[in-house]
């Protein structure tokens, strides 16, 4: 049996034969509908089966057309006789700041719906008929860009390439965060001390030993089989980025070795202080001279000297004679020390007078190597 759209006594009387259209929700401002009332009753029935018979708010209105109104607070949507329930938009109005007058009528209703425009003859409830779903984001339903998933995808994966990036730039460059030292081609500074005492053919040597120079590998000095040259070359270290003065740095230059210095060492010593090398062994000792530039003065302890022969390691022996390195006095910025470095090797190394010396300057530098050599 057809049904009938029977609206409650405290809403506007709907123009004649009108059925409300999917979706659609009483004004706000007519108030909700008493309880237990039903809208939909059978299409012979002459009133609500609750017992109140509809009663006239205002005339029908003949210009009216289906409409859509907000949602009405507490009263409960209205369904069609297909069994569609009406969805409320948002409670804008349940402040109740209503754009509805309480006199207004269904024909005075603002819609928010489109494809209303009607066809003549055509029935409100056509099947064309679609709502706008202001709860989705605009027509067709679509989601606004922040409820996308694929938007939040593309944040996090820019923030993790940012975190990604930063942590590379504050731990990227030498894994020991060390500056690394290097060889440097200059000619030792005492050449110019013989100067005067050479011909005229010293400017054809000095001319050879720069063509020398220029023709030595870039990576002179960072291994043992290919080591500085004592006579031509220094070595130079430069201080950690993390030191106390990461600009300071210092020139290593090697001497003249003494291949068997053990008399010399012995009436240096006396016999408080010196020591009997051992049966077949001798004391080799070399001459280095430091120039230091930064902050503050030199540590001594900055310098370490190894004597390497065929793989094998001599470390220095120290008899605390004033002579030695480490009891000098340090330099500070543009000052010099000299001292020797002193070492116990076999006499058939100290006839044979070869080998190199392993040079470290600064905490965590690369090791770097001079030729051991008399001149």
């Amino acid at each position: 049996m057809a049904l009938r759209f029977n609206p409650p006594p405290n809403w506007p009387a709907p123009p004649e034969g009108f059925t409300p259209p999917a979706g659609w929700q009483p004004d706000p401002a007519w108030g909700p509908a008493p309880e237990g009332w039903q809208l939909w009753v059978e299409d012979s029935a002459p009133g609500a089966s609750a017992g109140s018979a509809p009663q006239a708010g205002s005339a029908p209105d003949a210009g009216w057309a289906p409409t859509q109104a907000v949602p009405a607070g507490a009263s409960a949507p209205v369904a069609d006789p297909t069994g569609q329930s009406a969805s409320a938009p948002s409670g804008d109005y349940a402040s109740g700041a209503s754009p509805y007058a309480a006199s207004m009528n269904y024909a005075q209703s603002p819609t928010p719906y489109h494809n209303q425009q009607q066809a003549p003859g055509a029935s409100p409830q056509a099947a064309g008929w679609q709502p706008i779903d202001v709860g989705q984001g605009g027509p067709g339903g679509k989601k606004p860009v922040t409820k996308q998933w694929w938007f939040w995808t593309i944040i996090g994966v820019v923030v993790l390439a940012l975190v990604i990036g930063l942590i590379v730039a504050l731990t990227g460059g030498d894994d020991e965060g060390e500056q690394r030292s290097g060889t440097t081609t200059s000619s030792r500074s005492d050449d110019s001390d013989d100067s005067t005492s050479k011909d005229d053919s010293s400017s054809d040597s000095s001319s050879d030993d720069k063509s020398d120079d220029s023709d030595s590998s870039s990576d002179v000095g960072t291994t043992m089989d290919n080591p500085g040259d004592p006579e031509k070359q220094q070595i130079t270290f430069t201080a950690s980025e993390y030191a106390d003065d990461p600009d300071a740095s210092f020139d290593v230059a090697f001497g003249s070795v003494e291949w068997d210095a053990t008399s010399t060492v012995e009436s240096e010593a006396g016999k408080y202080r010196y020591e009997d090398p051992g049966s077949g062994k001798v004391y080799m000792r070399v001459p280095v001279t430091v120039t230091y530039h930064g902050k503050g003065k030199m540590d001594a302890y900055d310098l370490t000297v190894d004597y390497v022969k065929d793989g094998n390691t001599t470390e220095q022996t120290n008899l605390y004679i004033d002579s030695e390195f480490k009891q000098q006095d340090m330099p500070r910025d543009g000052g010099t020390a000299t001292g020797y470095f002193m070492f116990i090797i076999s006499e058939e190394d100290a006839k044979a007078q070869e080998g190199v010396f392993a040079v470290k300057g600064f905490y965590g530098s690369d090791e770097l190597y001079m030729a051991a050599k008399s001149f």
